[in-house]
């Protein structure tokens, strides 16, 4: 099984069916003014986001379901002393491997994850 993580370049994983595989996402704060604090929120995008995102680009993804993958934490707080923080997504490949085997010729499974900014800082 290969999972690609993919923004700008595309990145391939390996995986093993039956084993849980673990990703670290980097989330930097930035801004003109690093020294605030900040909130944001990441996880998997919501249908209506994902819906429209595939229409205008003309894509054949299906969102895997969330059985298929965890994050340890989506609400994310920054102090004002915090630049960065580390995601851990874990991917349940027993249950990518299942869900793909249900998918279409041509269909492609995808983890579309979004990143929105819950504060002003």
């Amino acid at each position: 099984m290969t999972i690609r993580i993919h923004r700008n370049m595309k990145k391939y994983y390996h995986c093993k069916p039956g084993e849980a595989t673990n990703y670290s996402i980097t989330v930097i704060k930035s801004g003109s003014n690093p020294t605030l604090t900040a909130s944001a929120h990441i996880g998997a995008m919501d249908a209506a986001n994902f819906e429209q995102y595939i229409s205008e680009r003309g894509l054949n993804y299906v969102a895997m379901p969330a059985d298929c993958y965890s994050f340890n934490m989506e609400d994310l707080d920054y102090s004002s002393a915090e630049t960065y923080k580390i995601i851990n997504l874990q991917l349940n490949t027993s249950e990518i491997d299942r869900f793909e085997q249900t998918l279409e010729e041509g269909q492609t499974c995808v983890l579309p994850i979004m990143l929105t900014s819950t504060s002003d800082s």
